[in-house]
């Protein structure tokens, strides 16, 4: 039985001259490809997270009837109507004129649902979170009972 490769019968094996030079060009190869920084098709693209609520994000109606005003002023036609213990979203804060004494307070502009309204500082609550928020409408309702 003849042996063509790579050892001659008879003869001692040595290593194949080549062969270093095959793998290294194999890895060369295989690496190149792993450096490029284009995202893969199927790397998902996520928003950041927040650690934690710079301002509240959620609100809880205090009054019974709390009107929402299209801008943050006291003389603004009103968008539409909260009830007690609402829980709405924070879009926005500002500041704004008050009609009783002219002085300036906070204002949010709340949604929820279909309503999206501007409302002073003292008529809500604000809850860096819905659970926090949710809670909190949940209390106002038993002490009212």
């Amino acid at each position: 039985m003849q042996h063509a490769w790579p050892f001659a019968a008879g003869q001692p094996r040595r290593a194949v001259p080549c062969l270093p030079a095959i793998v290294l060009a194999i890895i060369a190869v295989s690496s190149a490809g792993s450096c490029a920084r284009e995202r893969s098709p199927n790397t998902p693209s996520l928003p950041p997270t927040p650690v934690a609520a710079l301002r509240p994000t959620w609100a809880v109606v205090a009054g019974s009837y709390l009107r929402l005003h299209l801008e943050p002023l006291a003389d603004a036609p009103v968008a539409g109507h909260l009830r007690f213990a609402d829980v709405a979203e924070i879009l926005a804060i500002e500041v704004g004129r008050t009609r009783r004494d002219g002085g300036f307070r906070e204002w949010y502009l709340l949604e929820r649902g279909s309503v999206t309204g501007w409302a002073p500082s003292p008529a809500v609550h604000p809850y860096g979170s819905y659970g926090r928020a949710r809670d909190a409408a949940i209390r106002l309702r038993e002490r009212r009972r």
